[in-house]
Parts: structure tokens; sequence; C-alpha cells
């Protein structure tokens, strides 16, 4: 864990600035650890050890606890926000990935990218925050959900299922399970604000789904570009904007007309949408080479400014008091930090980890006089500055072939003599580990596929990687 030291003259300005500062909480994925920042000096001022892949995270309404969905190690990591410790370790099912808190607050609902190893079953944990115990696990179809929303009332929740081609809803007072058809690999969601629709981008058709919750039905499926995935709506919600992956614009739909209104160029592979709070401007993190974020007058529908960021730009999220957004470069160490008013990047915050994922904020102030960021009595993870080995790391390349998609996978990592090479979450080979392996997956034309890496016989895994094969 890297450990950070103010001189002695500022740590009682630091610690008097920071007690009005908004605290940041990154997980960095390859270094198995949630960076904390101080926004108000743009600092890592710690840095917490949890499991091993650290991919996404969800706080609680009052932002004194988080939860961190730990990829390769099959586990849920409980940190307290105000000590900025980890207070417990969750096992769960394999390839934890979204997950969300219900609106009180008082349970976990944690997503899979992976199946149960029985065919058509995909796990849902429901845990209770106060206890950190399993309250149940809820059977989904398929074996790969994406993302979920809840209602404002807390009493559904809505899953995108990719692998199923459904958006699958659960009543959470009972757990019984409703999924409704909608287009090819549903991947994200948003929702209004009165929870009156849900809409979601369906990556392999090209299409956003809209579904009326009351009913529990679909009432449109709108064609987009290709590979939309980020997916929001404005402020107002007179307006949803899809990000199209394969044809570099964004989507604006009329949510009155229910359909596309404008296509908007974009950078490479826009990815994500957020807005400002007074609904003004939409950024949207291009993902590719484009390394950067474009900024989109929502009154006009055009891009008033690119600004240059850092290395394949991810996650954002727009700060409470909506004057910055904050920006994850997955491929690199940094978040970037762009002032609203000026559209300009006003600071660069380095050593976050390795490969930044997700954004919380946590709770303002620093941590009290107990839990202050001095040596842990237990050191032993962290007594060396060089990096432990990470887990496996995996790429992937979609090639064709005689106009056959082949995807050609490379590793490192991983320590046993074989390996198993899972496909959208099944066994596909067990290979030796000599670091690469083509699939001939048997497919042509446009199509999507997810692979991970495991050593043979275990859950020790890799990343996961999707590869998409174009029209």
């Amino acid at each position: 864990m890297k450990k950070y030291h103010l001189p002695l003259l500022l740590i009682g300005f630091a610690f008097a600035s920071s007690a009005l500062a908004q605290t940041l909480f990154v997980p960095a994925r390859y270094s198995d650890e949630v960076a904390v920042i101080d926004t108000s000096t743009n600092q890592v001022v710690t840095q917490i050890p949890v499991g091993t892949f650290p991919i996404r995270i969800a706080m609680t309404p009052n932002r004194l606890k988080a939860f961190v969905s730990n990829g390769t190690s099959a586990s849920i990591s409980v940190l307290d926000t105000v000590a900025r410790t980890n207070t417990a370790t969750i096992p769960v099912s394999r390839v934890p990935g979204e997950s969300a808190i219900t609106p009180d607050g008082n349970r976990l609902f944690v997503l899979h990218q992976h199946g149960t190893g029985i065919p058509n079953q995909c796990p849902v944990e429901v845990i209770d925050t106060a206890t950190n115990q399993i309250i149940t696990t809820v059977i989904i179809p398929g074996h790969w959900a994406k993302e979920i929303l809840f209602t404002p009332d807390g009493r559904f929740a809505y899953i995108a299922n990719f692998s199923n081609d459904t958006v699958d809803v659960i009543d959470t007072t009972t757990y019984g399970v409703t999924s409704i058809p909608v287009g090819d690999g549903p991947r994200r969601l948003c929702m209004s604000a009165t929870g009156d629709r849900v809409y979601v981008t369906n990556y392999n058709g090209g299409s956003v789904s809209v579904i009326n919750t009351a009913t529990q039905q679909l009432i449109a499926t709108i064609p987009v570009g290709l590979s939309p995935e980020g997916i929001g709506i404005t402020p107002n919600g007179q307006e949803v904007y899809a990000g199209n992956l394969r044809t570099d614009n964004v989507s604006v739909i009329n949510t009155a007309t229910l359909t596309v209104v404008a296509t908007i160029p974009t950078g490479d592979r826009p990815q994500r949408v957020v807005f400002s709070n007074d609904g003004s401007e939409a950024f949207v993190t291009n993902a590719g080479t484009s390394n950067n974020v474009s900024v989109i007058n929502t009154a006009t529908h055009a891009v008033i400014n690119t600004i240059p960021v850092g290395d394949n730009p991810f996650v954002m999220l727009v700060n409470p008091n909506g004057t910055k957004v904050y920006v994850t470069n997955s491929a690199d160490t940094t978040i970037s930090v762009i002032d609203i008013p000026s559209l300009t990047v006003s600071a660069t915050i380095p050593d976050v980890g390795s490969a930044p994922f997700d954004l919380a904020f946590g709770p303002s102030g620093a941590p009290t006089p107990t839990a202050s960021p001095t040596p842990s009595p237990t050191p032993t993870p962290t007594a060396t500055p060089t990096a432990t080995p990470g887990p496996i790391q995996l790429t992937g390349r979609a090639i064709r072939i005689q106009g056959m998609n082949i995807s050609r996978l490379g590793w490192r990592g991983a320590t046993s003599a074989n390996v198993d090479v899972y496909r959208d979450g099944n066994v596909i080979a067990t290979t030796p580990n000599d670091g690469a392996y083509d699939d001939s997956t048997g497919t042509s034309g446009q199509v999507s596929f997810m692979y991970q890496v495991c050593e043979a016989g275990t859950e020790t895994c890799s990343n996961t990687v999707t590869l998409d094969f174009g029209p």
C-alpha cells in the first residue's frame, strides 16, 4: 500500500481543509486496492487493500460504507469509509461485477459475469448491508448480467441480462423474477427520474429498448448506431443519449416521441455519458484511440469542446456541487478532473493505482483520530515497495481468416501448467499455459464474445475481455 507523508508544518492545515472536502473512492484493478482521494487537494491520501481485480464499488446512501466487487477472487470487500479500512470480506459466486444498494441502504444486490455452473443460471446475491450476511441468492437466466438499477421506491430491481437478451426484474419483496425480452445483448440501463421508464442499450442489436415499469412491458425498440453501450437521460427527462462504440457517435432520443432526433459525431468509441447538473452539457468519454472527452451542448446537439484526458477514459462522475467531472483513465494510473465552468482539465491525479475503473464519492472530512493514516500494526502485505503479482492479465484481438471470426488471446501471470479458456462463461478449452490461444469461434459476421482465462480447475481467473467482430 502506498503511503503519503505531509511536512509537519502543513499537517494542521491539511486536516482543517479536509474537514470540508469530499472524498473519492477509486478501485484500481491491477493494484488490488481502492484509492481514497481528497478532492480539495486532488491527492491520494491512502490506498485500501482489497481482493484481486477490484472492478466495481457501491456506496451506501449515507456514504459511510462501501462494497467493492473483486472480479477474480469471488468476494466483496466491505470498507469503512470514515476509518478508510477494509472491515470484512464476503465470499460470493464467481466473477462479481456490477452491484447496487437499495434506496433505503439496507441491501446490496450483486451481479455476476459468470453462471453458477448449471446451464442458464446466473446468481444475484442479496446482502444485508448492516450484518454483511447473504440474505438470499436470486437466480436469473443466462450467465452474464451487466447492470442493475432500482426504481425510486426500491420495490423493483432492473437488470440488463446481456447473455439472455432480456431485462430481468426482481421484486425486492418476494424475490420473484420477471424477464422482459428486449434486443440483442442488453448492456446498460438508465431510468427516468420518476421511475416510470427504463431505457436499455442493446449492444449487439444496435438499438435502445424502452420499458414501461408500471406494466413491465416493452413499449418501443429504437434503432441507433452500432454497438451502443453507455446511456443517460437528461435531468429534465426530455432526451436520452446513447453512445455508439462502433460508429463513433451519440444518438439522441426524444422521450416523448421515442425517436432519434440527432446523431452527434464524437471521438473513437464513445462509451459513457453523464450530464452537468443543470443539463446544459453532456460529457462523453471516448475510450478508443482518441483518449478524450467530448462535451455536447444539449440545446444545439453540437460538440462544443473536446478535452484531452488520460489513456482509455471510462467511468465519469460529477461531484455533488456540480463543478467538476472526475474521469477514470482505465489504462493508466490517473484520474482526470474536468472543471465544468471552463471545460478544461484542472488537475490530473497521479498514483491512483494501476487501471482505475470505477468511482464513488465518500463522506466529507478527515478520518477520526483513531483512524488516522498511521502505519498498520500488521504491515506485512505492504512491507516492500515492489508490486506484488497481480491477477492473470488477458488481452485479445478480433481477427478474420477466410471470412471466419477468430479470437486471438494472450495472457500473462498464470502459474499452472494448463489454463481453462472461457467464452461467454463456458469452458471451451483446457490448453497449455504458453500465453497464447486462438479460438476458432465457428462464426462469421457481426458478433461479440466475452473471454476469461483461469488457472486450470480453479477460480483464479483473469480480467474479462470482450471482442467485437464487425459486419
